[in-house]
């Protein structure tokens, strides 16, 4: 079965749940997800499946105000339109109701970066791989390791300078 077709037989699938239930947040947010995704797919239709992933985002956090996904994506979307401090704002707000979601930190990062806040965006990134353990991942551990952490700043945030423009949300 190819990639659009599961892709369809989700959109599908979600349509029908809010045909009976047109308050499902997770339907909602799943439909959000798939258009957001799709966008990728489909050059020609960006804007399109942009829109569309945005509205549903918006009417999940309609019906729940606490969908800490929906606004992560909302996030993302103001992010990408360069609306960055909507964007920072949505992330920042999500993050105080719960630290526990690793992407909400990395979209901070890459906020910051967008900001030319390059200390601040470090700092996310590294508090990122120290609270959710992926500084002991193996293919993260090594280069830590082997340079001094003033270093690996310096390193990390003249990388980060380097490549800001082709940051992507």
């Amino acid at each position: 079965m190819s990639h659009a077709t599961q892709w369809s037989l989700a959109q599908s699938a979600f349509e029908r749940i809010l045909e009976q239930h047109p308050k499902d947040p997770y339907a909602l947010l799943s439909l959000g997800n798939l258009y957001y995704a799709a966008k990728f797919e489909n050059k020609e239709k960006d804007a399109k499946y942009t829109k569309l992933a945005q509205d549903f985002f918006w009417k999940a956090l309609q019906i729940d105000p606490k969908n800490i996904f929906a606004a992560n994506g909302l996030g993302i979307i103001e992010a990408e339109q360069g609306n960055i401090q909507l964007a920072k704002d949505i992330f920042i707000k999500v993050r105080e109701a719960t630290d526990s979601v690793p992407s909400l930190w990395v979209n901070l990062g890459h906020v910051y970066l967008l900001e030319k806040q390059y200390d601040s965006a470090i700092k996310m990134y590294q508090n990122c791989l120290q609270r959710f353990h992926y500084d002991n991942d193996a293919s993260v551990r090594p280069r830590h390791r082997r340079v001094p952490h003033r270093s690996c700043s310096r390193l990390t945030h003249s990388w980060l300078c380097a490549r800001v423009d082709s940051i992507r949300m």
